[in-house]
């Protein structure tokens, strides 16, 4: 009752300062009804909000202050700001509109504008400012970039709406995203994206035609953000604002929309030590938000040396994680910080069954307990993999330096020789005497290697610095990304040009690989457009490798072209593999590919290339098996031989037997399952080896790599899947499981995917169903709607991938036309984030 009563005595008071209003400033009241509740109101908006100057806006907000109708906001730069009481923007809001305007005795007139009109109106307000009537040029208030999509809808301007998300600057790029990464505002763009996309679903029962490629313009749309953010290191983004390039605001706004649950983690870790106190908290709101406890518990021991406060929930976090491994690194991270528990943290590390992950814990656990040094010593020595085990021995030889020796030895006798580059780079430091060695295994490496391992010595040996770079812009983009921001922590000249190269990670292969796999179900006219796309990729390899698959849609004409783009390719491996491709359709081009392959130094690379050519050119099987059997590395050779078994039957028992004889159980594992189609009598073993492996995700893979060949055993390798504890684990075995599943276990599939808590992980399994000839969306527009935000939470290269298998629900709920309309779509997005 006291609450009701102080309720009416307000608003009278409200009421009886309105009516003392004069006209114009009643009016000027009336009109901050169309604003949303609880804004901040300062001179800028008001000068837009009455169409009048700076200085009367100024005036009018300090006269409705005076009045008790506003109250005082927080300053912003030293200016002024106001806010509306509930009650008073109630108020406003009804004088504002026509139900407003007449009423019994007592009551004011209203503005008679309905709801719509006075948002028109405010929007036509502000399209004077724009260039052009380009939403992207407003000037900035401080207000209206926050807001303007929200003013947009309750207008009813849809079309305007949509039409603000495709705006391009002068250079090609969207405007709206320039403007919002410009003034810090990535959240509201992505909102805004959000916004769009609800209002195209909404519009479904309608217009399908249109509803469709919209939904899949903005999953463009947010795929492209996510390729943008996702594979910017968090190394790199602590670097970009230790030399003030980023602002910490702006680095914790990309984290907040990183969606792989690791690398967000990562990120916020390594910017940790570089935020201001004020914003620990909001670091800290983003690393609850993940759902993956063990990502979550790395962000949390991240941020715990400047929150010592929540130390309690990182290790309790910690301690919920199922998975050996990952719970015992989560309770290493903590242990410095916690020293009474590094018993339990040995603890789970010894329980590790993988022998190198069981080392790698031991030796992180070293340093704060020098008693262990033997037994992770002991470990390291006991890993069988080659590359492995010396890695191993070097993170170990800091503390136990007269292994280095030792840990030389085994980088030396790494087969691979990008691996063996890798090694010695990393022992440099510790052994500056084979920076010279180490220097020439970098440089022996293939180029897309070459460039990663340069810049790992370039620390160490400034003056490579040229030689490091010039590698890197000759490679693909990816190793180009990876080998710049190694480097960039520590040459800071070169910080913007890494950033952009993890950008252009995006990739323009992506582009052109989604439009040659959708060709076959586009309309004639819209080929060349496709051919277009896949023209305008600069990396030569994928550029000749796509025109050859465009080919055959296309005609002949199109394969010389191909072909001189493949013979421009200079590594020999990329080249082999580009001109194999071609030789599909120009048997003729096939000696010059023989002779590319032949050239390849890395003898696994080699023998791969020759396997791949070996149906095209039968003569060269002899030399072919002659490589596969002089490869060293042992898990390599029964690869290679079962690549080969196919076209010479009589050495499937010679496969066989290296297959056996691999010593690593995983590897050994996995090639007996590969083996398994061409001897349906070892299944029972492959079946054995797989189930026997102690490594939870390498067993995953193998049991569902097996399980299609052994189509009794669906049921129970779902149930099995279910069972996994890790999220990723078990999302990453429902891919490889759905696309083979019966139709009755689909429903159970579905359901145990939708458990996934991880959106992204969770979008692993859906691109799995989506596989399924069985597996229909075509019926269930809400759940084609699930299936579409969940897949796009991965990047562009995944996401195009799935619009490849979405293509037949798209081309059934929206038509050809749709499809077509998507083919812009990926046009677009392709050239706003290239």
């Amino acid at each position: 009752m006291e609450k009701r009563r102080k309720h009416y005595s307000l608003v009278a008071s409200f009421n009886l300062s309105l009516r003392r209003l004069p006209s114009e400033k009643f009016q000027q009241f009336a009109w901050l009804g169309v604003l949303p509740e609880d804004v901040s109101i300062t001179p800028a908006l008001g000068t837009t909000l009455w169409d009048v100057s700076p200085r009367e806006a100024r005036r009018t907000l300090q006269y409705f202050k005076s009045k008790a109708l506003l109250l005082s906001g927080k300053s912003t730069n030293g200016s002024p700001t106001y806010q509306l009481h509930d009650l008073v923007h109630d108020m406003a809001r009804r004088l504002l509109t026509a139900e407003a305007a007449t009423g019994g005795e007592g009551s004011l007139p209203g503005l008679g504008l309905t709801w719509p009109q006075a948002h028109g109106q405010l929007l036509e307000r502000y399209r004077q400012k724009t260039e052009n009537g380009l939403w992207h040029t407003l000037p900035d208030d401080g207000y209206s970039h926050s807001y303007l999509t929200w003013h947009l809808e309750k207008a009813g301007w849809v079309e305007e709406l949509h039409q603000l998300l495709q705006e391009e600057t002068e250079a090609g790029r969207n405007g709206w995203y320039e403007t919002c990464e410009r003034l810090d505002q990535l959240g509201g763009f992505v909102k805004d994206v959000a916004k769009a996309w609800q209002l195209a679903e909404d519009a479904f029962s309608y217009s399908p035609n249109c509803s469709i490629s919209l939904q899949c313009r903005y999953a463009l749309i947010v795929s492209s953000i996510n390729s943008l953010l996702g594979h910017i290191p968090g190394e790199l983004m602590a670097a970009l604002v230790e030399k003030k390039i980023w602002t910490p605001v702006q680095a914790l706004a990309y984290v907040q929309h990183i969606q792989d649950p690791s690398n967000r983690a990562e990120a916020l870790e390594e910017l940790a030590p570089k935020l201001p106190e004020t914003l620990l908290s909001e670091a800290l709101k983003i690393a609850r938000a993940i759902t993956d406890k063990s990502s979550k518990a790395r962000a949390l021991s991240g941020l715990a040396p400047y929150l010592p406060e929540i130390l309690p929930e990182a290790l309790e976090v910690a301690r919920a994680i199922t998975n050996d491994r990952d719970r015992a690194y989560a309770l290493i991270r903590l242990a410095p910080q916690l020293p009474e528990i590094l018993p339990e943290a040995l603890e789970a590390a010894r329980a590790i069954t993988n022998d190198r992950d069981r080392a790698y814990a031991l030796i992180r656990l070293a340093p704060q307990l020098p008693e262990i040094l033997p037994e992770a010593l002991e470990a390291a020595r006991a890993i069988t993999n080659d590359r492995d085990r010396a890695h191993a021995l070097i993170r170990l030889a800091p503390q136990l330096p007269q292994i280095l020796p030792e840990a030389l030895d085994a980088a030396r006798i790494i087969n691979d020789k990008s691996d063996r580059a890798i090694a010695l780079s990393e022992l440099a430091p510790q052994l500056p005497e084979i920076l010279p060695e180490a220097l020439e295994a970098a440089r022996a490496t293939n180029q897309s290697d070459r460039a990663r391992a340069l810049s790992r010595l370039a620390r160490h040996l400034p003056e490579i610095l040229p030689e490091v770079i010039e590698a890197a812009q000759a490679t693909d983009e990816s190793s180009r990304a990876i080998a710049l921001s190694e480097l960039a922590p520590h040459f800071p000249e070169i910080l913007p040009e890494a950033l952009k190269a993890t950008r252009a990670i995006t990739s323009q292969f992506s582009r052109g690989h989604g439009l040659s796999e959708l060709a076959p179900q586009l309309p004639e006219m819209l080929l060349p457009q496709a051919l277009e796309a896949a023209q305008a990729i600069t990396d030569n390899e994928n550029r000749a490798i796509l025109l050859s698959k465009l080919a055959p849609q296309l005609g002949e004409r199109l394969l010389s072209q191909a072909l001189e783009v493949a013979r421009a390719i200079t590594d020999n491996r990329d080249r082999a593999n580009a001109l194999n491709e071609i030789g599909a359709q120009l048997p003729e081009i096939l000696p010059e590919a023989l002779d590319a392959a032949r050239a390849i130094i890395n003898e696994s690379s080699r023998a791969y290339a020759l396997s791949e050519l070996a149906p095209k050119l039968p003569e060269i099987l002899p030399e072919a098996l002659e490589e596969a059997r002089a490869i060293t590395d042992e898990s390599s050779r029964a690869h290679a031989l079962i690549r080969l078994a196919p076209q010479l039957p009589q050495i499937l028992s010679e496969a066989l037997e290296e297959a056996r004889a691999i010593t690593d159980e995983s590897s050994r594992a996995i090639a007996l399952s590969e083996l398994a189609p061409q001897l349906p009598e070892i299944l029972p073993e492959a079946l054995e080896a797989a189930q026997a492996i102690t490594d939870e995700f390498i067993r995953a893979i193998a049991l569902s790599e097996l399980a299609p060949q052994l189509p009794q055993i669906l049921p129970e390798a779902l149930e099995w899947a279910r069972e996994l504890t890790d999220e990723f684990i078990r999302a990453y075995a429902l891919s490889i499981l759905a696309p083979h599943c019966p139709q009755s276990l689909l429903p159970e599939v579905l359901e145990t995917a939708r458990a996934i808590q991880s959106e992204y992980h969770r979008a692993y399994a859906f691109s799995g169903l989506i596989k399924n000839p069985n597996f229909s969306l075509q019926e269930d527009v809400s759940l084609w709607q699930e299936f579409l935000h969940t897949l796009a939470c991965h990047d562009r290269w995944r996401f195009l991938g799935n619009l490849v298998n979405l293509s037949p629900t798209i081309i059934s709920l929206g038509g050809k036309e749709a499809l077509a309309a998507i083919v812009e779509a990926i046009k677009d997005v392709s050239r706003w984030w290239p």
